[in-house]
């Protein structure tokens, strides 16, 4: 058996039975913030309603404060995080992890980890503020050092570990030496990208939504987008994972959006220059996904991009008076069977001067077949809906 890798829990449960078990977190409150395993702190208070500024700081202090960074991974650890749990009566800590966290939830933590990361970052620039840390004393100092060190870990050894812990989770038992570790990100065959005049196009993301009657769509406008309205996927496996266990009907399905690497450079500034958080779609736009396979290519839609949101040439133009003028003819899904047409009208729409998005394009939209409800479903649910109970 490789050392690296270590099962904490029967150790945990010999020293709980010696002075008692100071475990009452409960799944449904689990803190996101914390890396999957076993062991989690739990966030019982309300994480929403007004605070005032005492409040709120007293709150951040007490998210940052219930974190598990890291898994135990030797019996000095597993003493020290039952040492901690029992000098903070008033936190709640659960080490029931395995029975809930499933090689979709982990993965699907992993596909998150940014937000994550940019949570961390963002708390220890707050804490810097603290008069404590200037002094290099005090819990808030420590706190600071502490999230640093989580970027870290996150960045440098937890994806070796988290593949470990999904050997775990798949085969329950450890892994040995011999052993081969599942991939956190599963490797998907490459289709042949499609062309698009000059240029080979490119996967913005993969989202997922909820269409009403035979209309396609990319925008939350016209179409339902699940889980949420702007959410985007690095893969068909990522968006599957997110919506595994929420009630939708039948007719969602997941899209892929294709782009020019030209269209994907514009984009990007549009993001940027929007100043929103939309840190997947940046990353798919600066290296684009592998488009798996499997998708029919259903057409091109014509899409504006505007302050963190899609539109579509259906909001600007519902009648269809300026397709007319441009004598083009978009299918009964409001796609465009032909490229040049969808680029015709997109080249329009960028010409209009007022009440428009900040740019308009033609992008190629990809479906897959199979209604999403029949994707794996963790049992309790994706780990973003479990955190709601």
């Amino acid at each position: 058996m490789s050392a690296r890798y270590w099962d904490p829990v029967p150790t945990a449960l010999r020293e709980v039975a010696k002075e008692g078990d100071p475990f009452d977190g409960r799944w449904a409150e689990r803190n996101w913030r914390g890396v999957p395993g076993p062991f989690y702190g739990t966030l019982r208070e309300a994480d929403s309603g007004p605070r005032d500024a005492a409040e709120l700081l007293a709150h951040e202090e007490r998210v940052v404060a219930d974190l598990v960074y890291r898994q135990p991974t030797d019996v000095r650890q597993v003493q020290s995080l039952l040492a901690e749990v029992r000098k903070h009566p008033d936190r709640h800590y659960a080490m029931d992890g395995d029975q809930h966290w499933t090689p979709s939830g982990v993965r699907s933590w992993w596909y998150e980890r940014g937000r994550v990361k940019e949570w961390a970052r963002k708390a220890a620039a707050h804490w810097q503020g603290h008069p404590a840390h200037r002094t290099g004393d005090g819990e808030q100092y420590q706190l600071v050092q502490e999230l640093h060190g989580y970027v870290d870990y996150i960045d440098q050894l937890l994806q070796e570990d988290l593949r470990g812990y999904l050997f775990w989770l798949e085969e329950r038992r450890l892994p040995e030496r011999c052993d081969r570790l599942p991939l956190l990100v599963k490797q998907t065959r490459r289709l042949p990208p499609p062309r698009t005049g000059d240029e080979t196009a490119v996967v913005a993301g993969y989202l997922v939504v909820e269409p009403e009657g035979a209309e396609v769509s990319v925008a939350a406008c016209r179409v339902g987008r699940l889980p949420r309205d702007d959410d985007w996927f690095p893969s068909r496996e990522a968006a599957l994972a997110a919506c595994a266990r929420l009630r939708i009907g039948p007719p969602a399905r997941v899209l892929a959006l294709l782009v020019t690497p030209r269209q994907a450079k514009a984009l990007a500034r549009a993001v940027r220059k929007a100043d929103v958080e939309d840190p997947v779609l940046l990353a798919n736009l600066a290296s684009p996904p592998a488009l798996d396979e499997g998708g029919t290519r259903l057409g091109w839609e014509v899409i504006g991009y505007d302050a963190g949101h899609l539109h579509t040439w259906r909001c600007h133009d519902p009648s269809g008076d300026a397709l007319a003028e441009l004598g083009v003819h978009p299918g009964p899904d409001g796609l465009f069977a032909d490229p040049a047409d969808a680029e015709r009208v997109a080249a329009a729409l960028n010409g209009w001067a007022a009440d428009r998005p900040a740019i308009w394009f033609a992008g190629e939209v990809l479906g897959w077949p199979g209604p999403v409800k029949d994707a794996p479903e963790p049992p309790g649910g994706s780990w973003w809906n479990r955190l709601r109970g």
